[in-house]
């Protein structure tokens, strides 16, 4: 997730930990990330702890999962993309998803007449995902970033248009990917 606006990147990657049960397999270290340590969420032992980053994976869901805890150090952040970026294209992953949360009241008329959750989409990612195709039927899918709960774009399109204020690193990593 991208650390952002009510927790709701990582509320939500907390809810997919808890339900697929996926195995930790690493902790992720870069200067970008405070550090942090706490009670491990996942487990009822006193003793597990948790940290500011660290990587799960479920091998029936073939999926890793990245949960981010601390809030990105904007002056180092584009060496942690970067290098996240590395990581992902070294490991063949082929899709990513970011959850992240915005802040309401920057939200314009349009937007707040249009649906509160919001699929950003990346053109080969929407043609590769059967949710969106059943998403599409029911409600289209549009280059329109204000008025459907899915939009199709790209690094092209400036940030402002897609407004993501509060939601932390996620359109530079939506940018990276």
């Amino acid at each position: 997730p991208s650390v952002s606006v009510g927790n709701a990147g990582q509320l939500g990657v907390d809810l997919l930990i808890t339900k697929i049960k996926p195995q930790k397999f690493g902790l992720v270290w870069h200067s970008a990330i405070l550090p942090m340590v706490g009670g491990d969420p996942y487990s009822s032992s006193q003793a597990a702890l948790t940290t500011s980053a660290e990587l799960f994976y479920s091998e029936q869901w073939k999926l890793v999962i990245f949960q981010i805890r601390s809030p990105i150090v904007q002056e180092t952040s584009q060496d942690f993309m970067d290098r996240l970026m590395e990581w992902i294209k070294q490991n063949s992953i082929d899709s990513v998803v970011i959850l992240s949360g915005i802040f309401d009241y920057t939200r314009n008329d349009s937007e707040i007449a249009g649906p509160p959750v919001k699929f950003v989409v990346s053109p080969s990612f929407a043609e590769r995902c059967e949710v969106l195709k059943r998403l599409e039927e029911d409600q289209g899918v549009t280059s329109d970033c204000q008025s459907h709960s899915v939009v199709v774009c790209d690094a092209s399109q400036k940030p402002n248009k897609i407004s993501m204020y509060g939601g932390g690193i996620s359109w530079k990593l939506f940018n990276a990917w």
